[in-house]
């Protein structure tokens, strides 16, 4: 039976997805050329369409972006799936050139994750909800927390957390309870999960390592450069 959830629900989670953060935002183009960072599952969907708009530069690939998201969110709300999917796979292009340290291409692919759920394709949704999760952490890295409590009000958990946790509503719903409580308690190991392809990211497993080092949780920063092909 199709999942269902309100629009209020539905808004509220891109609420939390789009509160404010402190991004360095770099606008050089990612170590992976686009068609390799987006998933297989959204060059299917896109297969046979004409592009949104051929070469383009940096100014109109982010105004195409906002133009893209928007569309999915609207189709989100009214309950216009299909149009959703489509919407957000077509996002995930001009997103795929914002540069390693911006998180518009892993909340794109966290949008996929959530029309995939709603619509009851569980596998669609983990594939997008995992590589979302191991896009953040290579976008923001192991951010613990993005804001203080403050009288009255909770700390808001960080990007990752709330990707990981959505992770696991999937797990959950896929019966497999050891993953989703691996989701929620090491969300660093969807980075070998297969979910992004890592050959070319050394860069950013750099990068997320040196996080790790900074916060002094030097087996994981170990178990990061690992991952690095040699």
């Amino acid at each position: 039976m199709k999942a269902k959830i309100s629009v209020t629900v539905i808004l509220a989670s891109l609420a939390l997805s789009l509160a404010p953060k402190v991004i360095a935002a770099q606008a050089v183009a990612a170590e992976l050329p686009r068609p390799d960072r987006i998933p297989q599952a959204c060059q299917d969907e896109l297969f046979g369409l004409e592009p949104a708009e051929p070469e383009i530069d940096h100014e109109t690939e982010q105004a195409l972006w906002n133009r893209l998201y928007l569309q999915g969110v609207i189709a989100l709300t009214a309950d216009d799936l299909p149009l959703a999917r489509q919407s957000f796979c077509a996002a995930l292009e001009p997103a795929a050139s914002f540069g390693p340290r911006d998180w518009r291409f892993a909340e794109t692919l966290d949008e996929l994750g959530l029309t995939g759920f709603l619509d009851a394709d569980l596998d669609f949704a983990e594939t997008m909800q995992g590589a979302a999760v191991a896009e953040m952490l290579l976008a923001l890295g192991p951010d613990t927390e993005t804001s203080v409590p403050r009288p009255g009000r909770q700390a808001k958990l960080s990007s990752v957390a709330i990707y990981a946790d959505r992770l696991a509503w999937i797990h959950d719903r896929q019966g497999d309870a050891r993953r989703a409580d691996e989701a929620r308690a090491r969300p660093h190991r969807i980075l070998d999960r297969g979910y992004i392809p890592l050959g070319r990211q050394h860069q950013r497993l750099d990068w997320l390592a040196s996080q790790y080092l900074l916060d002094e949780d030097f087996a994981t920063a170990a178990w990061i450069l690992e991952l690095k092909p040699r």
